[in-house]
């Protein structure tokens, strides 16, 4: 699984701890919430809210 989060994003720390507690794995993909990147074209096409945290599965 990947990981799309934010460093200041609240919920995205929640998803993190929660991984952590129940020893999940995850590839982190940061992403600057400040310049803007959630709104970027990529991003949105996985999430259309342009919110952090989101998840993409990995085949």
């Amino acid at each position: 699984m990947e990981l799309y989060y934010g460093e200041i994003s609240g919920n995205s720390r929640k998803v993190r701890l929660f991984l952590s507690l129940i020893g999940g794995q995850a590839t982190l993909r940061p992403l600057d919430l400040a310049a803007g990147e959630q709104r970027e074209e990529g991003y949105r096409a996985l999430n259309p809210f342009g919110q952090a945290a989101a998840s993409a599965r990995c085949v």
